[in-house]
């Protein structure tokens, strides 16, 4: 038998002369008694039937007089024959034009695997029903691991897509829900994929070095890896081979610090290296781990002032747009380590002009040519002869150097004198003139001569007999 069943509760409370009390209102329908929700004040349940509120025409509803603020009917005959629900906001009547609700679910969502490691694009359709209220946004979502991505856009054919990346590996299937104003909806549901998930980076790319103007310092550029593990690269490290040290590893270099170069290349920058011949590999890093080692660049050759290379003492390193400079390769100017005689003319007995008046760095060979040219034999007579036939090394391109070499040689003699005494030599003798390749000008009878270790030039007699300390190019 079908029952109504009023239930009052009251509870009164004392408290300061005062009273509060409440009462709750259970109508039931049911066979079956239910339970009165505390929450409520006023409960109705039922399985067959629905609640009706008060029903009247739209003359009969402005008939009310004095509505209160929230008050509802339903208006039978609004807007010609259609009924509706109208309320009371304190100042006019209004009218319950569309009830909102969440959106139904997105459809047609699919799923795919990028090229990038642990990246998933997943598609869908806009719901069938947006639940009355504009859609604000979408959001997909990994069954695997609960890593999630959003957007706020679909096309004009109502298809959107969301990435997510840093998925794990393993199966995923992704849920996509809309939300608007009232909430989110229940998940549209894609198929499974696989997924390669997050991994150290591959190797970089492309490595090469090169020398720069810099002694000592060796510039490294690659490209950064085809795939980064689905993880940004955070650091890369380089790793450098030579004669004195085998598989060396530097300090990491953090990757938002580096540089491109035209081409797109990264670069770094190694200053400080020993001379040597060296050959460089880079590994990158992401928060998973690091990469292998790239392939091998290829050899480049380091040389510094001082260094006994070829026979004599570096004292010159060429710079980049000057002739011979290779990124590759160190060039340069040696000295022999030890001077050729104890004093000798600059020319062979004849104060003639020989041409040989170039001062510049570079010029010492063409000077010291000329010179041979026009004195002939013996050429061990005179200073640019004497140069010409040092063998020191085991070389034969010896010449007399241009008083910008010989200049040089100055400037550099207290590191050519220790590489020299090292390697069995001697130093330059301090106080006296040496000859320089280069003919003074305006007067067949002088050539440029420098004291050392003073750098200034001095015109002096060919005549006269100073030392000779020849050089070399290597």
């Amino acid at each position: 038998m079908k029952k109504i069943q009023l239930l009052c509760v009251c509870v009164s409370l004392s408290l300061a002369n005062s009273v509060s009390s409440f009462a709750q209102l259970l109508i039931s329908g049911k066979d079956v008694e239910e339970a009165l929700n505390s929450t409520a004040i006023l409960q109705l349940d039922s399985t067959e039937k629905g609640f009706l509120m008060p029903r009247m025409t739209n003359v009969q509803r402005r008939m009310i007089a004095n509505p209160v603020k929230g008050l509802q009917v339903y208006v039978t005959d609004f807007n010609s024959e259609e009924g509706t629900i109208m309320f009371y906001d304190d100042e006019k009547w209004k009218v319950f034009t569309q009830l909102s609700s969440r959106p139904d679910p997105p459809t047609e969502v699919t799923v795919s695997s990028d090229s990038d490691i642990g990246q998933a694009i997943i598609t869908f359709k806009t719901p069938e029903e947006d639940g009355g209220s504009p859609i604000t946004s979408y959001t997909a979502k990994s069954n695997n691991d609960g890593k999630t991505g959003t957007t706020t856009t679909v096309d004009s054919s109502g298809e959107g897509s969301i990435q997510i990346n840093g998925l794990s590996s393993g199966d995923h299937t992704f849920g996509v829900t809309a939300t608007n104003a009232i909430g989110s909806s229940e998940m549209g549901t894609s198929s499974t994929i696989n997924i390669d998930g997050l991994n150290s980076p591959d190797p970089p790319t492309n490595v090469m070095a090169s020398l720069s103007s810099v002694a000592g310092q060796a510039i490294i550029t690659f490209k950064a890896p085809v795939k980064n593990g689905g993880s940004p690269i955070t650091h890369y490290t380089v790793n450098s081979s030579s004669e004195a040290s085998s598989g060396e590893t530097h300090n990491p270099i953090p990757a938002n610090t580096l540089q491109e170069d035209q081409f797109g290349n990264l670069i770094i920058e190694f200053n400080d290296l020993s001379s040597g011949n060296y050959t460089f590999g880079v590994t990158a890093t992401n928060a998973i781990g690091s990469s292998a080692l790239s392939t091998t660049s290829n050899i480049i050759n380091i040389r510094k002032i001082g260094d006994y290379y070829q026979g004599g003492v570096v004292f010159y390193l060429l710079q980049e747009g000057e002739e011979g400079y290779d990124p590759e390769q160190t060039h340069g100017l040696v000295c022999a380590i030890k001077d050729q005689s104890s004093g000798i003319q600059w020319y062979n007995g004849s104060n003639i002009s020989t041409g040989a008046t170039e001062l510049d760095v570079g010029s010492g060979s063409d000077n010291t040519n000329a010179i041979i040219s026009e004195q002939g034999a013996t050429e061990t007579d005179y200073a640019a002869g004497l140069a010409k036939a040092c063998t020191d090394g085991g070389y034969s391109d010896w010449f007399l150097p241009s008083d910008a070499e010989l200049n040089l040689m100055c400037q550099n003699s207290s590191k050519i004198n220790s590489a020299a005494k090292e390697n069995g030599g001697e130093s330059f003798s301090d106080g006296s003139f040496y000859w320089s390749s280069t003919e003074f000008t305006g007067n067949n009878e002088y050539s440029h001569a420098r004291k050392f270790p003073i750098e200034g030039a001095i015109f002096k007699l060919k005549s006269e007999t100073y030392l000779v300390r020849p050089v070399r190019s290597f």
